[in-house]
């Protein structure tokens, strides 16, 4: 099992291009604990024969990228795919304004789907909506088995849909309140910047942003 939360109390020092865009934030989790994380998932499923890694785009990229190369380094022969799953509404907004709408491109499912053992991969699990409307569109490619992993399972209360693999976990913050600060880098973004930080950051007050 992958291990509980870490939290890392250090004070953002990122760089200065960041500081001169964000007031106030922390590095939540150092990439090195990320990188750690995700190996422990490699090692938990290369038992796995017939497996296709499969991250949601944009944000399950750095993760399942990460994830495919850990695969790779404990058994370079493995026989692993890698097949990307776009999922963005018609008008550009994240999902998250709204119901998603999906894209698959470049996927085969009668070569990289049926039959296989599907791990879904995305940056967070908020409401669920994203990784339910996926889900089931894999499902009904018939696949042997599917799991799914998040970088950071936010706890939402209404989320009906459970994850099998999660790096880390936050406690709910309901949207709009004063606790809540958004969790940015490793694919997680804030209106589209920071995605591609190697650590994870915590930026308090993001209204502000």
């Amino acid at each position: 099992m992958l291990d509980p939360i870490h939290r890392n109390e250090s004070k953002g020092t990122i760089n200065l291009k960041l500081h001169e865009e964000v007031e106030a934030f922390d590095i939540w989790i150092h990439g090195i604990e990320i990188r750690r994380q995700v190996r422990l998932l490699a090692k938990e499923i290369i038992s796995t024969q017939n497996l296709t890694v499969v991250p949601i785009l944009s944000g399950g990229a750095p993760f399942g990228n990460m994830l495919a190369r850990m695969i790779h380094e404990e058994v370079p022969h493995h026989d692993y795919t890698e097949c990307y799953m776009i999922a963005k509404r018609t008008n550009g907004d994240t999902l998250a304004k709204g119901d998603p709408i999906l894209y698959h491109s470049h996927i085969k499912p009668e070569k990289e789907i049926k039959g296989r053992d599907i791990v879904l991969i995305d940056d967070i699990l908020d409401s669920g909506r994203t990784l339910t409307l996926v889900k089931a569109l894999i499902e009904s490619w018939e696949p042997s088995s599917l799991k799914l992993a998040v970088v950071v399972d936010k706890q939402h209360p209404g989320a009906t849909l459970k994850v099998d693999f999660r790096l880390f976990t936050v406690p709910y913050q309901p949207k709009d309140s004063e606790l809540e600060n958004w969790f940015c880098g490793f694919g997680m973004d804030a209106e589209g910047r920071f995605r591609n930080l190697e650590d994870i950051i915590e930026i308090k007050h993001p209204n502000k942003v």
